[in-house]
């Protein structure tokens, strides 16, 4: 009887160390799989974050350089942080607004507007002192060449083709009776000033040295003064 009952108090205690066991097992297989969604869900989090803060911006970036070196200009759309990339942006779009900015000063350079600013960055902007020292170059140039045409009572001017629009230098305007300065002066006004007999040989003429060598020719002129 002794010897029963210590088999049937090991059956039990083994029953409950078997049980025991199997609630262990099950805790520990519910909580690595919980463990588990939790590092693949803070990988994912992770991997936006890092996609939102860090690559996005980079691309960006790398965009915007791709750009001006081919000559655009634009700016990096991001919110700006205080962060390495929040100042590698604030880098890259101070050298995009620069380089903006050179671009007008050299469009209004090239429309004579020699009263153009150019502020240099600092004592070692090279660029901007360059740019400014060919503005200087180009108006004295200017200023040479209008004295010259005054003296000789000859003009001269240039027309651009895509846009029709021309660049005329000031004893032109004179010749033209033209005393407002700036003016707007493209290939349809000159035409206006053309004496209507001429007219027509001024068109074909023009029409002849885009294909060919340009020949001289002459015409009269109407001035603004009514001058002929």
């Amino acid at each position: 009887l002794s010897l029963n009952r210590l088999v049937t108090q090991q059956q039990f205690y083994k029953a409950e160390k078997n049980r025991l066991l199997k609630n262990s097992s099950t805790r520990l297989t519910i909580l690595t799989t919980i463990l588990a969604i939790f590092i693949t869900g803070l990988g994912i989090f992770l991997s936006l974050y890092m996609s939102k803060v860090i690559i996005s911006p980079i691309n960006k970036i790398r965009l915007i350089i791709n750009d001006l070196g081919k000559g655009i200009t634009r700016k990096v759309e991001h919110k700006i942080t205080n962060d390495e990339i929040g100042s590698m942006v604030v880098s890259v779009n101070n050298l995009s607004e620069r380089l903006q900015a050179t671009a007008k000063f050299a469009t209004e350079i090239g429309k004579r507007n020699f009263d153009t600013g150019l502020d240099a960055l600092s004592e070692e902007d090279t660029l901007g002192k360059a740019l400014v020292a060919m503005r200087d170059n180009i108006r004295l140039s200017d200023n040479n060449l209008n004295e010259a045409q005054l003296l000789a009572h000859v003009g001269n001017w240039e027309r651009i083709i895509s846009n029709n629009e021309m660049n005329v230098s000031d004893e032109m305007l004179n010749i033209f009776g033209i005393n407002e300065r700036p003016f707007n002066f493209s290939y349809d006004v000159m035409l206006k000033f053309i004496h209507a007999d001429d007219l027509e040989l001024v068109k074909d003429r023009n029409v002849r040295n885009l294909y060919t060598v340009p020949a001289p020719y002459e015409c009269r002129i109407v001035t603004a003064n009514g001058l002929i």
